[in-house]
């Protein structure tokens, strides 16, 4: 019994070995659609270089360092997080997944809780499908405009974003997330 209670252990752990730090590089949408990443056993994020104009990410594993310039991927899966690329530059974090719409978050500060990303803090970031531009929220009013305007089921979020989340702060990150699934919850409802 005891010997069994032992091989049961190392087989748990070998297995929790085997998840932690795997990364898969998605150079397109159709890539993670069809499961054909690159992938990288034992590879987690490290950290992120920014010179001007050039952001680089740092995964590191078995010894070695991967740089990938995210303007060159779609996204990536590190264990079972789904990372997508904003704006040529940041990973953000799919937290949410609906039907109607995806909610992401900072993914620097996901990926590593010590990570100041400035440039990103107190936002957060709307897509309709996995496939879809992403936008940052707050967002400028042009560009929101132009989304209302082309999805006029979606107003009813960007309204309740903008009561509740006048400037971008680590609060409108929450309040955001609950007018994202509040407005996914209606959906549900028509079942």
């Amino acid at each position: 019994m005891k010997k069994c209670f032992w091989v049961l252990l190392f087989i748990s752990f070998m297995c929790v070995l085997k998840v932690k730090g795997q990364v898969v590089i998605y150079k397109t949408y159709d890539d993670f659609l069809n499961s054909k990443g690159e992938n990288y056993d034992s590879y987690e994020y490290e950290d992120a270089f920014s010179a001007p104009g050039i952001i680089t990410l740092i995964f590191k594993g078995n010894d070695k360092k991967l740089r990938i310039n995210p303007k060159n991927i779609w996204g990536f899966t590190q264990k079972t997080d789904l990372y997508r690329i904003f704006d040529g530059k940041h990973p953000v974090w799919a937290e949410f997944k609906g039907k109607k719409i995806i909610y992401y978050s900072n993914g620097y500060e996901h990926m590593h809780p010590y990570h100041r990303a400035l440039e990103q803090e107190g936002y957060c970031f709307l897509s309709k499908d996995l496939s879809a531009d992403i936008i940052k929220i707050p967002s400028r009013k042009k560009k929101y405009d132009a989304f209302v305007k082309e999805n006029p089921e979606y107003k009813s979020l960007f309204d309740c974003v903008n009561q509740k989340c006048k400037y971008p702060t680590i609060k409108s990150y929450y309040l955001s997330r609950d007018c994202a699934q509040e407005f996914e919850a209606q959906f549900e409802d028509k079942k």
